[in-house]
C-alpha cells in the first residue's frame, strides 16, 4: 500500500454497539474504512468520544472485522437525513489491521479494471416513484452507484421486481439523472431502513458517461489519513 492510500472510500455494512449496552447491535452502511478507523452513516445521534463494539463488512465473502472505536466527529454531510459518523479505533487486533490494508491495496489496484462494475459510495436524497403508483413521488437516501444500478435506502417495503422511476443529482455538479429500475435484491433491515438494489432500465448513453466520470473521480482521490477531520 502506498503512503497515501491508507484508507478507501467503499460500500459496505457496519455493525455498532455502545460499549456495555444491552440494546441489540444496529446495522449501517459503511463509507469509508482505513487503518485508523471508518466512517459510517445513522440516523442515530452518537456523544463525541462515546466508545462502540464494532463488527466491520466490507465484502459479502469475508468474515466481519471486530474492533472498537470511539466516535470523534458527526454531522450532516450531503443528506439531511443521515448524520456522517467519523471513528477512531481503540481497540483493533494486528491481523485484523492488516487484512484491512489488504483489502485497500487490492481494492485500489482493481479499480482500473473494474470501473465498468465496481459500485462508488454515493449519498445523496433521491426521489422515486414505483409504476403502479407513477403520480406518489417519495424520498429515500441512495447507498452507491454505479453504471448499471444502484443502492437505496426505503422506508418501505418493496418487492423484488418493483419497477420505479428514481431521480437525483449527482454530486460535484455532475447534473441530474432520471432512470427507471428494476428491484433486483433486497438486503435485511439497517437502522430503520431498507437496502434495496436496483438495475437501471432504460438509462441514456449521456447519464452514463457522468455516471463514470462521477465514479473515476471519487475513487481517483486519496482520502485523507485523519478520518476524523471534519
Amino acid at each position: 500500500m502506498t503512503e497515501e492510500r491508507k484508507s478507501l472510500k467503499v460500500s459496505g455494512e457496519t455493525t455498532y454497539k455502545v460499549e456495555g449496552s444491552i440494546l441489540p447491535p444496529v446495522s449501517v452502511m459503511l463509507c469509508e474504512i482505513g487503518v485508523k478507523g471508518i466512517k459510517f452513516v445513522t440516523t442515530e445521534k452518537l456523544q463525541t468520544n462515546v466508545v462502540l463494539d464494532l463488527m466491520i463488512k466490507v465484502s459479502d465473502g469475508s468474515d466481519p472485522i471486530p474492533a472498537q472505536g470511539r466516535v470523534v466527529w458527526q454531522g450532516h454531510g450531503a443528506s439531511k437525513f443521515l448524520l456522517d459518523t467519523d471513528i477512531e479505533f481503540t481497540r483493533i487486533e494486528s491481523k485484523e489491521e492488516s487484512r484491512i490494508a489488504s483489502f485497500i491495496t487490492n481494492s485500489v489496484e482493481n479499480i482500473k479494471v473494474l470501473r465498468l462494475n465496481i459500485r462508488c459510495p454515493m449519498t445523496v436524497e433521491t426521489g422515486y416513484s414505483l409504476f403502479v403508483t407513477p403520480d406518489v413521488e417519495k424520498k429515500c437516501e441512495s447507498g452507491d452507484i454505479g453504471v448499471e444500478g444502484m443502492k437505496l435506502f426505503l422506508e418501505e417495503k418493496v418487492e423484488l421486481g418493483s419497477d420505479m422511476k428514481i431521480r437525483f443529482n449527482l454530486p460535484r455538479g455532475w447534473g441530474a439523472v432520471t432512470v427507471s429500475a428494476t428491484v433486483v435484491w433486497k438486503g435485511k433491515q439497517m437502522d430503520r431502513m431498507i437496502p434495496v438494489g436496483v438495475k437501471f432500465l432504460d438509462i441514456q448513453n449521456q447519464a452514463k458517461k457522468r455516471i463514470l466520470h462521477y465514479i473515476d473521480y471519487t475513487l481517483s482521490q486519496h482520502p485523507s489519513d485523519n478520518i476524523g477531520s471534519q
